[in-house]
């Protein structure tokens, strides 16, 4: 899976935390929305999906910050044959979500601008994956993976 992040706002608010020699603050927030394109096994073929994600981070050095992460992904909509118990089979719609827990470690490249700095973040954690399948007699179901 590959998640593009849009609009992704990131702030480190000088009132709370400790601060380094420097100034910089020792803890930062993020704010993200944006798009996950992809098909794990588990979801078949789906197009891109939206994505919200929040998380905070302790930067241990101007360089390096270590922090968790969540949000969730509305994957979609798609329509499913079924068969209830005791009938034929019949037509319902299953929309499914992702919640992700995710431990990171964020990696920035020191430049001279102090407005735009690039990075590279690098994450693990569990997925927890949500059907819920209408009508109310189609099972919907529950799990998690790790990714």
């Amino acid at each position: 899976m590959a998640v593009a992040l849009l609009c992704a706002a990131t702030w480190a608010p000088r009132a709370h935390g400790e601060t380094e020699p420097s100034g910089t603050p020792r803890t930062e927030f993020f704010v993200a929305a944006g798009v996950t394109a992809g098909h794990p096994a588990v979801l078949g073929e789906l197009p891109a999906w939206a994505t919200l994600q929040v998380g905070g981070a302790y930067c241990f050095t101007r360089t390096v910050a270590v922090g968790v992460a969540t949000g969730w992904n509305f994957v979609g909509t798609h329509g499913i044959i079924y068969m209830p118990p005791g009938g034929d089979f019949t037509e319902g719609k299953e929309t499914l979500a992702m919640v992700p827990a995710v431990g990171y470690v964020r990696l920035r490249f020191p430049t001279g601008d102090a407005t735009a700095v690039p990075y590279i973040t690098a994450g693990a954690g569990s997925y927890a994956l949500r059907s819920t399948r209408t009508p109310a007699n189609a099972v919907s179901y529950h799990d998690t993976q790790f990714g």
